[in-house]
């Protein structure tokens, strides 16, 4: 479902406001694909925002070793939107912010740790930083909206491929090649949502000099 979320913003003892709002075409994402969002920032107030930017936030809510619970927000990905000065207003369209590999949303699985993501709006005005967000959901399997955002048979861009061994500096290469069907997953339920629909690998070349 399509999901809007505003927020009015009141700067010092002026009578005008700044209004926030933001508009997703759906809540439900997989990684790789493309967060679209229509923003609009109506600044009525005589104070200028500094700056204005988009994000997208990784919440985790777990059980510290003391019994509290503790919330950490860490920013995944953001697209800065720029300055906007007294009485003007922003509007963007299909603002992009890409979905790094991150693991599923997982809210109900164990007590202990819960986490979450929200696409936030944020400004900066009179010197204090003021946002509104939505929470969405990242799941594994993509949902015949999403197909049309993924190109078949291509390898992702090396920009999403992270090589942790500082020892190893080339990063392996991606390659795709088809992947056994798991007899446990409803191949048909997923044929009906989208006809062509494949699963495959990635797989990775490694320098074989440094391979380990």
């Amino acid at each position: 479902p399509a999901a809007t979320f505003t927020k009015t913003i009141k700067v010092g003892m002026s009578r005008k406001k700044i209004h926030i709002a933001g508009r997703l075409e759906k809540i439900g994402y997989v990684p790789g694909e493309n967060i679209l969002l229509h923003v609009e920032i109506d600044n009525g107030s005589s104070s200028r925002i500094t700056n204005s930017k988009i994000e997208l936030v990784e919440v985790v809510k777990y059980l510290s070793s003391g019994q509290k619970v503790v919330t950490s927000r860490h920013v995944l990905v953001k697209n800065e939107m720029g300055p906007i000065a007294k009485k003007c207003d922003l509007v963007k369209e299909k603002e992009p912010l890409n979905v790094p590999v991150l693991p599923q949303s997982a809210v109900n699985i164990v007590e202990f740790m819960k986490v979450s993501y929200e696409v936030s709006i944020v400004i900066n005005v009179g010197g204090k930083t003021r946002s509104v967000s939505q929470r969405i959901v990242v799941g594994t399997l993509p949902t015949k909206h999403s197909y049309k955002r993924f190109h078949m048979a291509q390898a992702p861009p090396r920009r999403l491929c992270v090589w942790p061994y500082d020892h190893m500096p080339k990063v392996p290469c991606p390659s795709i090649t088809p992947a056994p069907l798991n007899p446990a997953v409803n191949w048909g339920k997923i044929s009906e949502l989208d006809p062509d629909f494949q699963l495959q690998n990635v797989n990775y070349h490694f320098d074989q000099e440094r391979a380990v």
